[in-house]
């Protein structure tokens, strides 16, 4: 038997930039008036910085 993972980390509560109703950090959008929300950083989301890949190009 496998079990599944469930997600239960705590969910951030954000309001919306339109009707002011806090909502979730994750949603696309606020469930009271469909204004999209946008998050620099959700929660539960750790931002990382990576060197940059160098690529294989050849100059000409």
């Amino acid at each position: 038997m496998s079990k599944t993972k469930i997600d239960t980390a705590p969910l951030n509560k954000i309001p919306c930039p339109s009707c002011g109703k806090h909502v979730d950090d994750r949603a696309p959008a606020c469930p009271n008036c469909g204004e999209k929300i946008y998050v620099e950083h959700p929660g539960g989301i750790t931002p990382t910085k990576h060197p940059q890949i160098p690529t294989n190009r050849v100059d000409e």
